[in-house]
């Protein structure tokens, strides 16, 4: 592979003439004295800042973002009941993070949203009970409750898939009130990383329910509104070729810009528990591809969206002809080509 002077020379020239160019809003912004300015933007998670999307913060602190000629402002959300792609819909901002399941589901009830890159190919979420309570599988969440993202598509899933019924409540940001069950009947949504550390340090005997094993298993991807993203490609493209370099050098360089965003914002997370994650992380494919299937990291395999479209119809949460061409709800498969790579060290 190239070397690293040379990934950033490239970089630069390529952004640098995409932002002399212009295109609708995606022009350089300048001040009264003349000077170009980056291009200021508000990118939202739909959780608070975690490992899972440490590319973003390592490109933010690193100042990846400011080098490819971006100002980015990356906002939390500050509860589960909130999902930014209302917000991306509105004009509000101009990208979010979202479940591949949830822009299918926004795109049919005509919120024009398009995937711009995948930068979690797997979901690392699961259910997590207590290890010496009655819960030991999916079938035994029936009549219970559950602490979760409100609306998120598994919810609907679960219960069809295994004929049963549970109550659901908007998971709080931590597992206090988990581990403060004398019943051993609770139930939380967690991600099966860094969180599952925390039950460890706190000697909480713990059982993980992994969606995956159930058979729901959509990416993560990046998403912005069609209009938006069809006027400014210099914009997209710069912010894409910025966070794929922020998450190469995060895992297979140097992580501390990238970490030291992520404890300002997150005090929760120590090192200890950023390493357990990116440990957990690389034994598996949540974030990269798994190597023998080809994907390139970045990509949107359009396959995998028609397997959610279909899982979606088949549990009544899509109509059969509610949306468009599953092509045209990527934004540009060319996009990522000459800078796309395949999740290994470079």
């Amino acid at each position: 592979m190239k070397t690293e002077n040379r990934i950033v020379l490239s970089i630069a020239a390529s952004l640098l003439a995409g932002f002399l160019s212009g295109c609708g809003n995606g022009g350089p912004q300048v001040s009264p004295d003349g000077i170009e300015e980056p291009h200021s933007l508000t990118f939202a998670m739909d959780w608070l800042a975690v490992p899972a999307q440490a590319g973003f913060y390592q490109a933010l602190g690193s100042g990846g973002y400011r080098e490819a000629g971006l100002d980015i402002t990356i906002e939390e959300a500050t509860s589960s009941s909130q999902y930014p792609t209302s917000r991306v819909a509105a004009g509000q901002i101009e990208l979010c993070v979202a479940e591949s399941t949830r822009l299918l589901q926004a795109v049919a009830k005509g919120i024009p949203l398009v995937a711009i890159f995948c930068h979690n190919s797997s979901m690392p979420t699961c259910l997590v009970v207590h290890k010496d309570g009655p819960i030991r599988s999916f079938a035994d969440l029936d009549g219970k409750r559950l602490l979760v993202t409100p609306g998120v598509p598994w919810i609907d899933y679960l219960k069809q898939r295994y004929e049963i019924d549970f109550r659901v409540s908007a998971r709080p940001p931590s597992l206090a009130q988990f581990m403060r069950d004398t019943s051993l009947e609770a139930v939380q949504q967690v991600y099966a990383t860094n969180q599952l550390q925390i039950l460890e340090e706190a000697g909480v005997p713990h059982r993980p329910l992994m969606l995956t094993d159930a058979g729901y298993d959509p990416m993560r991807l990046v998403v912005a509104r069609k209009e938006w993203a069809d006027a400014n490609p210099e914009i997209i493209e710069a912010f894409a070729r910025a966070s794929m370099q922020g998450y190469h050098d995060y895992f297979f360089k140097d992580p501390r810009p990238g970490n030291a965003e992520l404890q300002t914002r997150n005090p929760l997370l120590s090192d200890q528990r950023i390493e357990y994650h990116n440990k957990r992380v690389m034994e598996g494919p949540w974030i990269f591809p798994d190597a023998a299937s080809g994907v390139p990291f970045g990509w949107v395999p359009p396959e995998r969206l028609a397997q959610d479209r279909d899982l979606l119809i088949e549990i009544g949460l899509l109509e059969p002809d509610s949306l468009p061409p599953i092509e045209e709800l990527i934004y540009s498969p060319e996009l990522l080509k000459g800078f796309a790579w395949d999740g290994q060290p470079r």
